[in-house]
């Protein structure tokens, strides 16, 4: 079975595809220790990470509505809400890549959550899965357990609080970090 991440750059696609990954793999939570390397650029290190060969990770600016609504097991990290593209944007500014520069960050903002209103408008059959979930602890469980339901993944709890905790200090830590630059 192919899964497809869609999402919005710095919007968590690779993050849910190594959560993924740990959960049809049965990988172990010192998977997520490569979050310790904060001396390493961020995009950088998210290549590093190992992922299952039948995941797929896109961005959704790389792609019309209609080829994201034809992804089997569409997986779709949305950003409609206020407190995710605030968090978009605090993100934006610390990881180079060109989300830095605003008027493109509002540009593929906008074309993200237009896919995604498409996708519910034209009753696509897709994973909602809301990017702010990311960052709170009792969301995040609840998703990742919504999610494990709808594919059939069984996610350990441990693992997955393992892998939130070391996803959020190594993005405290950027931000940090590019605070005191």
């Amino acid at each position: 079975m192919k899964y497809n991440i869609v999402y919005l750059t710095l919007g968590g696609g690779k993050f849910l595809g190594q959560l993924l990954t740990v959960g049809l793999d049965n990988l172990a939570k010192e998977y997520f220790d490569l979050y310790d390397k904060n001396h390493v650029p961020w995009m950088e290190r998210e290549d590093m990470f190992y992922y299952n060969e039948n995941i797929g990770i896109y961005t959704s600016n790389g792609y019309t509505f209609s080829e994201i609504a034809d992804l089997e097991n569409l997986i779709f990290i949305n950003t409609t809400d206020e407190e995710s593209i605030n968090r978009i944007e605090k993100r934006n500014q610390c990881v180079s890549t060109s989300m830095k520069n605003p008027r493109i960050r509002d540009i593929r903002l906008k074309y993200h959550n237009e896919c995604h209103g498409f996708l519910r408008h034209n009753n696509i059959n897709f994973f909602d899965f809301d990017y702010g979930d990311f960052w709170n602890r009792d969301k995040f469980l609840q998703s990742m357990t919504k999610f494990g339901k709808h594919f059939n993944i069984d996610f350990k709890t441990e693992v997955l609080l393992y892998a939130q905790k070391k996803w959020i200090y190594s993005n405290i830590q950027k931000m940090n970090k590019n605070k005191k630059n």
